[in-house]
């Protein structure tokens, strides 16, 4: 089993589909470095702050079933994997 480690972040909520990781408008950006202002931009979840100190520090993202349901962009699977260095 693999293990991961460093601060999570809890997006409690399921079926978070990409529109919500990388908003679709942004979809015009030519580098990864330009996407990374508008992660998690359109999730809306009580409390949640997209660009807060919970979201700036975490290498991990937790969340209920169905994460990453919508479309197959790789702009979404960017994010996961750019998330330990981009914060």
């Amino acid at each position: 089993m693999k293990s991961f480690a460093g601060p999570a972040l809890f997006l409690d909520r399921s079926d978070i589909n990409t529109d919500e990781i990388i908003p679709a408008k942004y979809l015009t950006e030519i580098t990864k470095q330009d996407l990374k202002p508008y992660i998690l931009e359109d999730l809306k979840l009580p409390g949640f702050d997209p660009k807060g100190k919970k979201t700036a520090k975490a290498r991990v993202v937790v969340s209920r079933a169905n994460f990453g349901c919508g479309s197959s962009r790789e702009h979404a699977p960017w994010f996961l994997k750019s998330m330990i260095s981009m914060w």
